[in-house]
């Protein structure tokens, strides 16, 4: 996953490797803390979810999540 951050002023790349973040210790992690912070989905949806972004991200190398330009910048994130 990259998070790209780009204005006049700077130009921030950010590299998540995706193989961390798939691993059923990273969805565990991220599926524990997520289900805390938000009261609407439970464990087992959060762990669910993020299983599929991986599968995904598999498939479609460089899709775009998000992105959001402003006068001041552009920010985008990769899968």
């Amino acid at each position: 996953m990259r998070i790209v951050v780009r204005d006049s002023n700077t130009n921030i790349n950010l590299l998540f490797p995706t193989q961390i973040i798939c691993s059923k210790i990273g969805v565990r992690l991220m599926s524990k803390h997520l289900a805390e912070k938000s009261g609407k989905m439970s464990y087992e949806q959060i762990g669910a979810m993020a299983k599929e972004l991986c599968r995904f991200g598999k498939k479609h190398r460089g899709w775009v999540l998000a992105e959001v330009e402003s006068k001041d910048g552009r920010v985008l994130i990769k899968l």
